[in-house]
């Protein structure tokens, strides 16, 4: 008697691929590695710097996710990255096959590789001027401009309070490493898959995610705020932008995939 192997759909094959990249990212937040310029540099760092920046980046990620989605939206065209999405969905309808299922995760590439240019170039002009605190609310405001368009390449808004909510625990997933990442991101999966996204306090968030910005960036802000050589760290905005865009895109990824599953 013949084995009758049922065929993987393509959204099927899409999310056995997201599976992966989820598993590699997995893997690579449990190597907690630190530099040996970073270990130097901690030494010498103050330690009131910690805390200057904890309150830095908790200001700027209630400020820019409270008000400054319309002053972030000048920044690009709202219209066209919708219009792409229905593009892409309007393919993927009519033609299913695995170039149009890919036109999504395509768009949202292309977000990240903007939003990682325009961060190093705001590093290497404040790093120039020895300005790092200073940049903070800049690089906030990068950040959140990547993520919104990686939203809309999968057909997400982002102006609800629960969107926002979604967006701050996605920013703090990204930047914790070792057993608390493990933690955030089974508990952020679980409520994608319940569709209850937006189910913890902002204010909370907006705490956690400072501290655990405010913990990787110290010692790359502490260079960039010494002019000239602060390029160095200024620069490193971008391997920032991209390391919390990876994930964001992950993370509307598996939104997008439960819905077409």
């Amino acid at each position: 008697m013949g084995l009758f192997i049922k065929k993987k759909s393509i959204w099927q094959k899409q999310w056995s691929l997201y599976e992966k990249s989820e598993t590699t990212i997995c893997i690579k937040k449990s190597q907690n590695k630190i530099g040996i310029v970073e270990k130097k540099v901690t030494q010498i760092i103050p330690k009131q710097l910690e805390h200057t920046l904890i309150v830095a980046f908790d200001k700027a990620l209630l400020t820019v996710g409270e008000k400054g989605i319309s002053i972030i939206e000048k920044t690009y065209n709202r219209d066209d990255n919708q219009v792409q999405y229905n593009i892409n969905d309007y393919a993927s309808k009519i033609n299913l096959n695995k170039k149009t299922s890919k036109n999504f995760n395509k768009a949202a590439n292309l977000a990240k590789i903007k939003g990682t240019t325009i961060s190093c170039a705001d590093g290497f002009g404040m790093g120039i001027l020895g300005m790092g605190i200073p940049d903070i609310p800049v690089l906030i405001a990068v950040i959140f401009r990547t993520i919104y368009q990686i939203a809309m390449s999968f057909g997400f808004e982002y102006d609800s309070k629960s969107e926002q909510i979604f967006i701050l625990e996605v920013i703090r997933n990204a930047m914790t490493q070792g057993d608390k990442f493990k933690i955030f991101n089974q508990n952020l999966n679980n409520r994608i898959d319940l569709d209850e996204i937006g189910m913890i306090e902002d204010n909370y968030l907006s705490k956690t995610a400072a501290e655990v910005l405010a913990l990787d960036m110290i010692c790359m802000k502490f260079i960039q705020g010494i002019p000239i050589i602060g390029v160095v760290g200024g620069l490193y905005n971008g391997i920032y932008v991209n390391k919390i865009s990876e994930y964001a895109k992950l993370k509307y990824q598996r939104r997008f995939l439960r819905k077409r599953l």
